[in-house]
């Protein structure tokens, strides 16, 4: 089974770029890393996996994602930055034909 994460945006805070990256572990094991519009593919074992993107800035964080698939699935990654606190947010998207999300869950170190 094939997983794909890909990063479809990167930040511009007023005139200054925010580099925002990422390592990527399949299973608790790193895999890749994904930055600005970056992809990487992944091979797993249909069944249960565990995504989970461990991103730098000035809070450290990862976002977890736990699912259930058979088939390919497709992990879209969004770098943003919160317009209030001026903090680093990761929104994902997973999309696939038997997809079931398990468990999401952000953390901040």
């Amino acid at each position: 089974m094939k997983i794909t994460v890909e990063s479809v945006y990167s930040i511009q805070y007023g005139n200054s770029f925010i580099e925002a990256y990422g390592d990527v572990y399949l299973n608790g094991e790193l895999k890749a890393w994904i930055g600005f519009m970056g992809k990487v593919e992944l091979e797993a074992e249909p069944g249960e996996n565990t995504i989970e993107i461990s991103y730098e800035d000035a809070k450290n964080g990862s976002k977890k994602i736990k699912f259930y698939a058979t088939e390919d699935v497709n992990i879209y990654v969004r770098f943003k930055l919160s317009t209030i606190s001026a903090k680093l947010i990761v929104n994902t998207l997973a999309v696939g034909k038997d997809l079931k999300i398990i468990e999401e869950s952000e953390e901040y170190k």
